[in-house]
């Protein structure tokens, strides 16, 4: 019971620190395979709008998070049972959501240059 819930809380705190830094990773080195070349920047066009590149790549971001996220609860609803009833699926909830609020909170100060771009 109490291995469960140490496992839980670790991972946990291990996802709100590095969830937000593979993303970085992720939006560096593997979504710019996933964003058309006509998006990005040209020293031919100087005065492009780059509004539809920042919202493309928030989009991905947002898809990764949420996929994360996903995992993240699906585990919690494994491991969540150092309790018993049927408590366990609200404590799974509630643990993802403030991971989730955690997480998301950091990835925006990640990626706030994006948001100033708009």
């Amino acid at each position: 019971m109490i291995r469960r819930f140490l496992i839980c809380a670790v991972v946990n705190i291990f996802a709100c620190y590095f969830v937000p830094r593979f993303l970085a990773w992720a939006h560096y080195v593997i979504n710019g395979l996933f964003i058309p070349r006509r998006f990005f920047y040209s020293v031919t066009r100087p005065n492009q709008n780059m509004t539809p590149l920042y919202s493309l790549m928030l989009l991905i971001i947002a898809a990764e998070l949420i996929g994360l996220l996903i995992g993240l609860y699906r585990f919690n609803m494994k491991y969540g049972h150092f309790v018993s009833g049927q408590r366990v699926s609200s404590i799974a909830r509630l643990t993802t959501v403030v991971t989730g609020l955690v997480i998301a909170g950091l990835t925006v100060k990640e990626f706030w240059y994006l948001f100033e771009k708009f």
